[in-house]
């Protein structure tokens, strides 16, 4: 953990990497948040268009927050 923080008159100061990493975190967490499951979905098939052989719909399921059957239900369309 040395390498993400430095101490300075014994007080403890994180770097701005490990700041940028927890702000992208978080803004990615917030847009993700406000997407409906399907723009998730969508989203997900998007950046990998091979994540329905990768994963099983289940997980896929859990990724986007809707239950299996849901998720085959939309796919069947």
């Amino acid at each position: 953990m040395a390498f993400f923080e430095h101490c300075v008159e014994e007080q403890r100061y994180v770097r701005a990497f490990t700041e940028y990493i927890a702000h992208t975190h978080l803004m990615h967490y917030i847009s993700e948040s406000r997407l409906s499951p399907w723009q998730r979905l969508d989203d997900l098939l998007e950046r990998v268009p091979d994540i329905l052989l990768r994963l099983s719909r289940r997980d896929v399921a859990a990724y986007i927050g809707v239950t299996p059957e849901a998720l085959s239900r939309h796919l069947s369309r």
